[in-house]
């Protein structure tokens, strides 16, 4: 299952593959791919995570990501 978490936030942000690292100019946290990351492997929400969960940009994504592992959980 960690596995198909990274795949699906790395489909969902502009981040470097390896480390989860953001593109500034393209995220509004250079952390986002990984807070994400750690919300849905521990559950666990962290402050970065809670920040960027207010806007629309980023709950949009959580749903995403969520479908995404919805659509993907078999493979």
């Amino acid at each position: 299952m960690k596995e198909l978490i990274r795949k699906a936030v790395i489909v969902h942000f502009a981040c470097d593959k390896n480390n989860l690292k953001c593109d500034p100019k393209l995220e509004d946290s250079p952390n986002a791919a990984l807070d994400f990351f750690n919300y849905f492997e521990t559950g666990i929400g962290n402050d970065g995570f809670k920040k960027l969960n207010q806007t629309a940009r980023y709950r949009n994504k959580l749903k995403l990501i969520m479908r995404y592992l919805n659509n993907n959980e078999n493979d």
